[in-house]
Formats: structure tokens, C-alpha cells, sequence
């Protein structure tokens, strides 16, 4: 029987734990083994993400900043809520960088 991919995307950690738990299956591995390794990369792929929609959501903050005239007051709302990002971005950066040295 040939091989069948699935027909949605699979994510890098999905992949992990699939062959992770043949290697359970096999018994060369126990669950108690391979908890620590598949939560952090859980948690690893789930911060990538966050990165993303806070780098996503400045640069689409940005360009409305540049492309459009607006009153000052919705001005102030675009700038504060590239601030609130970027400073959550520095912060997901450093735990993600933690995640990586532990």
C-alpha cells in the first residue's frame, strides 16, 4: 500500500512526535522520556507562531501609519499598539531564547 500524505500541512513538532512515538512503539523510548521533549517543542512551535502575528501586526500597523492620513487621536492608537507589540515581541524573543539554552 503506498503511502499517503496527509492533505493539510503538517507542522515540524507534529512530525517529531509522530516519530517519537514509534520509537516509544519500538520500546526504545518511554513516555516519561519523551514528555519534556515533545512539550518543549510544543511550546517552541506555539511561540514561532506568536512571533509571527506580532512582526505580522507591526508591519500592517506601519504601512496603514504611512499610507493613510488619520485623525491624531487614531494616529496615537496605531503607534501605541506597535509599541504593545514590539515590547511583547522583545519579551517572546527572550523566553524563546531561554527555551533555547535550557
Amino acid at each position: 500500500m503506498p503511502f499517503l500524505s496527509p492533505k493539510r500541512r503538517v507542522s515540524d513538532a507534529e512530525n517529531k512526535l509522530r516519530l517519537l512515538l514509534c520509537l516509544r512503539a519500538l520500546g526504545m523510548a518511554t513516555s516519561d522520556q519523551l514528555w519534556p521533549f515533545v512539550a518543549g517543542l510544543e511550546l517552541m512551535e506555539y511561540l514561532l507562531e506568536r512571533a509571527q502575528a506580532y512582526e505580522a501586526s507591526i508591519e500592517r500597523n506601519t504601512q496603514q501609519l504611512q499610507r493613510f492620513p488619520m485623525p491624531r487621536m487614531k494616529e496615537r492608537e496605531f503607534l501605541q499598539d506597535i509599541q504593545r507589540n514590539r515590547r511583547l515581541l522583545r519579551r517572546l524573543q527572550r523566553n524563546m531564547e531561554y527555551l533555547e539554552v535550557v
